[in-house]
């Protein structure tokens, strides 16, 4: 059984017997290999995913090394270490590697994808909205929301007298 990485040295006896005598060879050796490992596969990738979000990749393998992730698709998904961050809205590719260890050698997984969706926003809000208002006043309303689209704001009682209901 190969135990490690490095010069095995054999050496082949034979036992006296009742008509030969006992006899060794000359160590023989050569060399033990690292090992090819697992590919290595991300366990968990999600389903799908949302703008904004992130998961935790955990990565299976047998290979001895430092085990990683990549991701093929930076403008969709990153990686910081094993978390991964939903940066964009398309499909996000990573890789699971392992380096070289002490008895293994590197190794890439294949690809694994999996979709990234927009974000819903917050409900708009408008954050400095008046108690009340004065004829022929105004407001500059500032609004709130997580989106990143244009907002704007539309009058729903335009042109009308509150004390009249009349036009």
């Amino acid at each position: 059984t190969y135990v490690g990485v490095g010069s095995c040295s054999l050496t082949a006896d034979v036992a006296q017997s009742s008509t030969y005598s006992a006899a060794a060879d000359s160590p023989q050796s050569f060399m033990a290999n690292k090992a090819t490992p697992s590919s290595p596969t991300i366990l968990n990738p999600p389903a799908s995913g949302t703008y904004g979000g992130n998961f935790t990749a955990s990565v299976s393998t047998n290979g001895d090394g430092v085990k990683s992730v990549i991701s093929n698709s930076t403008g969709v998904c990153t990686v910081s270490g094993f978390v991964v961050t939903y940066v964009g809205v398309g499909t996000c590719s990573l890789t699971a590697k392992v380096a070289a260890g002490t008895d293994y050698a590197a190794a890439s997984g294949i690809p694994q994808t999996f979709s990234v969706g927009r974000a819903t926003p917050t409900t708009p809000s408008i954050t400095n909205l008046p108690g009340s208002g004065v004829v022929g006043g105004n407001l500059a309303a500032v609004v709130s929301t997580t989106g990143d689209g244009t907002t704007s704001v539309t009058s729903n009682s335009t042109g009308r007298r509150a004390d009249t209901g009349r036009v």
